[in-house]
C-alpha cells in the first residue's frame, strides 16, 4: 500500500504554517511536561495536559529498551528536539557519548539550556544533516518522530543522510506513526506509515531487521487519557498514576500490525551500502 499522504489541497501554504508552529511550540519545552525514571520507569509523571503524553513516553521506553540490547559507544539522535529523549538516555546509559542534532536552532538552544550549566553531555548540535553532515560516525543512530514531519519529495535524502552518520554494521532505530493512525487532523505530518511504505523507504539504505508495533489504545488509550487529563483535573496521586501507566505498558504497548499507532524500525548499515 502507499505511503498515506495528507491532501493536496493548498498544501504548500498550510505545511508552511505547520513548520512555523512547530517552531513556536518551542517556546515551551513541551515534551517535558512528560516524565519517568530511564531507569526503572517509575515516577512517571506530566504536569500539564497532555492527552497523549502516555504513549509518548510509552515508545521512548521501547526504544531504550531496544539501546539495551545494543552493544554501543556513541549514539545520535536526529531530529532531537529540546532534548527530552536524551535526558533519559543519558540517565540509562551515562557512559556513553549521546550527541543530538536538530535543524532547528530554538530546539537546540532550548535543549542546552535544560541540559544544565556546566554540563557537556549531551551534546546538541543545529544542523541540517543532508547538507551538513558531520565527518564522524556513531554506532547507533535514533530517529523518533521525525520521518513524518519529512516532505515525501525530501524523504530518501533525509534516509540516506541517516546512513552516512552510522558506522558500517551499526544500527538505526527509527520511531513513527503507522497508517492506524489518522492523519487527517495532524497538520504538521506529511505521510503515515505501513510495513510495505516503510520498507520502501529504508531499504535502499539499510536491511530492515525487524518491525515492532506499539501503542494498541484505541479504547483503554482514549480512557486512559481522559483519567489522566481532562478539563477538570490532572491525575496527581503518585501511586494511582504509576499504576496506571504501568498498566498500560503492560498491557497495550506491543500489539500487531493491524492495531497499533506506532511503529518501530531497527536497522542495521551493511557494509557493501
Amino acid at each position: 500500500m502507499p505511503l498515506q499522504i495528507a491532501p493536496d489541497d493548498r498544501k504548500s501554504q498550510r505545511f508552511a504554517k505547520s513548520r512555523a508552529r512547530q517552531e513556536a511550540m518551542y517556546a515551551f519545552p513541551y515534551h517535558h511536561i512528560i516524565d519517568f525514571d530511564a531507569v526503572d520507569y517509575g515516577r512517571f509523571a506530566q504536569t500539564r495536559n497532555s492527552p497523549s503524553g502516555f504513549r509518548y513516553a510509552s515508545y521512548l521506553i521501547c526504544t531504550l529498551e531496544e539501546l539495551d540490547t545494543l552493544e554501543f559507544e556513541s549514539l545520535v539522535d536526529v531530529g532531537c528536539g529540546d532534548g527530552y529523549f536524551l535526558k533519559h538516555a543519558a540517565a540509562r546509559f551515562p557512559e556513553r557519548r549521546l550527541v543530538g542534532m536538530d535543524i532547528s536552532e530554538p530546539a537546540i538552544l532550548l535543549a542546552k539550556a535544560l541540559r544544565g550549566a556546566g554540563t557537556e553531555f549531551p551534546e546538541f548540535q543545529c544542523r541540517d544533516i543532508v547538507h551538513d553532515a558531520p565527518a564522524e560516525t556513531y554506532d547507533v543512530a535514533t530517529s523518533i518522530a521525525v520521518l513524518e514531519h519529512i516532505p515525501p519529495a525530501e524523504l530518501d535524502a533525509f534516509v540516506a543522510a541517516h546512513r552516512r552518520l552510522i558506522r558500517p554494521e551499526g544500527t538505526l532505530i527509527v520511531v513513527l506513526p503507522t497508517k492506524n493512525l489518522p492523519i487527517r487532523n495532524i497538520s504538521r505530518h506529511y505521510q503515515h506509515f505501513n510495513d510495505v511504505s516503510i520498507r520502501a523507504t529504508l531499504s535502499p539504505h539499510f536491511e530492515v531487521e525487524r518491525i515492532d508495533y506499539l501503542n494498541n489504545d484505541r479504547f483503554w488509550g482514549r480512557l486512559l487519557s481522559v483519567i489522566l487529563t481532562n478539563r477538570l483535573l490532572i491525575l496527581n496521586h503518585r501511586g494511582l498514576r504509576e499504576r496506571l501507566f504501568k498498566w498500560y505498558m503492560r498491557r497495550c504497548v506491543r500489539c500487531a500490525e493491524s492495531q497499533g499507532y506506532t511503529m518501530l524500525v531497527r536497522c542495521r548499515r551493511p557494509s557493501d551500502i
